[in-house]
């Protein structure tokens, strides 16, 4: 176990780290080293026998030789890839590394889930470059120990046989490690049985047979091993039921008909979704696969070929009742008024519907379309306001495309920046997030900076004013996670305190009170998810 430093997030749950190194060792080998040098010197100055003054000086020769070296070859901290063991998605800052024996090279990031990421030194430790052990310890580690006691274990990787989801238990077969330097076999057993699984807030839910996962050992007690999260690919806890509720004239509750609801009513029988969005009168859901379903009002398909359009992507009726599949292969996806925009695995970026303002990104204004569109490569995440849309290249470039009139965009005021018809750079790097809601913008970058552009009439930028703004503007400092709504934002600190601004009028800030705000008030503590 170790300590890392988040540089970059590289999407769904995987981190480049940058390992830090405790060099207290070997710090202290030098400072010792240095000690012995001048008490030898001092000997040295003292010493007339030319034998004696020969051997001192070959001591002193040879320390300051082995000084030199350790100096001269202090290992630089590593940056590596590396996936949480959970699918904590908004990781900044310092965290907990968790290095599997035997594997070198193998890293991944504590889960994060409920803080359990932030580094803690006397759970975590830290990783130590290498010094050299005495003879005996040697000896007696060559000799004396079989290879399993050698490494007791902490963490080891292995794969799901048997999963039992009502008392989240699982066998495990482990996979077969050995250790670097020997080559010993270090395991005291290649399965495991009834296996707890504790993870995020739904256990064995997340899993299924033949995935593969990480197992940590209780007090490094073969006796005592739990799944804590995944090897790579970590999963979300969102397969269950899905439930919706509020209008539905159109459909958009996908129950199959246009019956409004005013309480949670389950759509259909147990599915994988893992996420959802909603837009002006259409609601998507995303499922295990990355297959996009949408319901709700479908756009215009009459007899105007000229003004067909489909904010669904689908073909066909002008209302869609039910959840129906339309697109594949996506990582993200939101919808603003009349437009979707979605991101497949490859990093290829599409879009569908109504587009006034150019916020499609094909390169014209007022056109429709009723088809996906392909408008770009390279992103890996998209959040769309009314009649604009924002997205991230996986450099973390921050790109985009339609209506800027109230400085959404926040290119400045200059009417000629009005309407945008192709993807734009924003010039705003190391973006790890991104939020939009009608006429706001909202990122959060790598150092937990908040910055914002548009409306800002009822100071849901929180930057103590309520005018609104037509550039990048920084909003506030050490956060992890954000969201904003067209009149107030939410945002996490790094501790986990919940902040809020904006428009307050019915108490949906959580403040006691209808006052607004127009800079970030502290909520509550604890929360790791808005």
């Amino acid at each position: 176990m170790g300590k890392g430093i988040i540089k970059s997030n590289l999407g769904d749950g995987a981190y480049s780290v940058e390992l830090t190194l405790d060099r207290t060792r070997i710090d202290a080998a030098i400072a010792k080293l240095e000690s012995e040098i001048a008490d030898l010197n001092t000997l040295y100055g003292e010493e007339f026998d030319q034998e004696k003054s020969d051997i001192l000086f070959l001591k002193i020769t040879s320390l300051e030789k082995r000084k030199s070296f350790l100096e001269n070859n202090m290992p630089e901290d590593p940056t590596v890839s590396a996936w949480c063991a959970d699918l904590s998605e908004s990781l900044t800052g310092t965290v907990a590394t968790i290095e599997v024996p035997g594997e070198r090279g193998t890293i991944q990031v504590r889960g994060g889930y409920d803080g359990a990421a932030v580094y803690s030194s006397e759970r975590d430790g830290q990783l130590q470059p290498s010094v050299a052990g005495t003879p005996e310890s040697v000896f007696y580690n060559l000799s004396m120990l079989a290879g399993w006691q050698k490494f007791k274990p902490t963490f080891r990787h292995g794969t799901i046989t048997s999963i039992d989801t009502e008392t989240d238990l699982c066998d495990i077969t482990l996979e077969s490690v050995t250790s670097s330097a020997q080559a010993l076999f270090i395991n005291q057993t290649d399965t495991l049985d009834d296996v707890p699984i504790e993870y995020m807030n739904c256990n064995s839910a997340a899993f299924e047979e033949g995935d593969a996962v990480l197992i940590e050992f209780t007090g490094q007690d073969w006796e005592n091993p739990k799944v804590v999260g995944f090897k790579t690919d970590p999963k979300p806890c969102g397969l269950g039921y899905l439930y919706t509720c509020g209008k539905n004239t159109d459909g958009q509750l996908g129950l199959g008909d246009n019956i409004n609801r005013n309480e949670f009513t389950q759509v259909g029988e147990y599915s994988e979704y893992i996420k959802c969005f909603a837009g002006q009168q259409y609601s998507f859901v995303v499922d295990t696969d990355g297959a996009l379903f949408g319901c709700g009002d479908n756009g215009y398909h009459g007899s105007f070929e000229s003004l067909r359009y489909s904010p669904l992507g689908i073909i066909g009726d002008e209302e869609i009742l039910t959840f129906t599949e339309t697109i594949t292969g996506i990582s993200e996806a939101d919808g603003g008024l009349y437009h979707t925009v979605v991101i497949k695995n490859d990093g290829s970026i599409h879009s569908v519907g109504k587009q006034y303002r150019g916020q499609l990104a094909t390169g014209e204004r007022d056109t429709y379309y009723r088809s996906w569109q392909s408008v770009g490569t390279g992103f890996n995440k998209v959040a769309c306001g009314s009649q604009h849309s924002l997205a991230t290249k996986t450099d973390g470039s921050l790109w985009g495309a339609g209506y800027n009139a109230q400085g959404q965009l926040g290119l400045g005021s200059d009417s000629a920046d009005d309407y945008n018809v192709n993807w734009r750079d924003l010039d705003i790097s190391n973006v790890i997030q991104i939020s939009s809601n009608e006429y706001l913008s909202m990122v959060l970058t790598s150092s937990g900076t908040i910055y914002g552009t548009g409306s800002n009439n009822l100071g849901q930028l929180g930057i103590g004013s309520t005018t609104d703004v037509d550039v990048w503007t920084e909003c506030g400092s050490d956060f992890i996670f954000i969201s904003c709504s067209a009149q107030h934002s939410a945002a996490i600190k790094t501790n986990g305190d919940l902040y809020v601004t904006g428009n307050n009028n019915y108490g949906q800030l959580g403040l006691n009170d209808t006052t607004n705000r127009d800079t970030w008030t502290y909520v509550m503590s604890g929360v790791d998810q808005i």
